[in-house]
């Protein structure tokens, strides 16, 4: 039970590792007889063989679901994006006509600052979807004129998106 849980260890390893396992017995197997003789590798080859061949398929059979795993993950991450704009181009095109034009406002503005009441419905649910940001932590407030208005800023992603799509910049500039 102990050396299992030793070969699963091993298996958890660098990649360098199996690569270099993988590499070695590759060469000690298929490499001409008379180059492995003056490596006086060949009574080894002999003597190990079977062992050279498990370790050349486990290997090789290691690294073949490595790289099937990272191209897996790359078409995943990249599929992820693609359904996130997919329903960010969505949830902007469906936005209701006060939240456009809070937009609006924003993406007139230079820096895409506006001073907005925190406790604004609408202020907080964009922010809650991330469409907006508080511009900074510390902010002065004056609670009796006019309550808790601070500063948030359009995200910089809303703005490549409105810019990038005909839709959205119909719809927004």
């Amino acid at each position: 039970m102990d050396w299992i849980k030793q070969i699963l260890n091993f298996l958890k390893s660098s990649p360098v590792i199996i690569i270099s396992i993988f590499i070695a017995s590759s060469l000690i197997l298929f490499l001409p007889i008379s180059f492995v003789e003056k490596l006086y590798l060949l009574n080894f080859k002999n003597k190990y063989g079977t062992y050279l061949g498990l370790a050349f398929i486990l290997s090789s059979s290691i690294l073949l679901v490595i790289i099937v795993m990272k191209v897996w993950k790359k078409f995943l991450d990249k599929y992820e994006k693609y359904k996130l704009r997919k329903s960010q181009i969505k949830y902007l095109t469906e936005l209701d006509d006060s939240k456009t034009e809070l937009i609006k406002e924003f993406i007139k503005e230079e820096t895409h600052t506006l001073p907005i009441q925190m406790n604004n419905g609408l202020v907080v649910e964009l922010e809650s979807l991330r469409l907006i940001s508080k511009a900074g932590e510390l902010f002065t407030t004056d609670i009796y004129n006019g309550g808790f208005v601070i500063p948030y800023y359009l995200r910089s992603w809303v703005i490549k998106l409105i810019n990038k799509e005909e839709t959205l910049r119909k719809k927004f500039l």
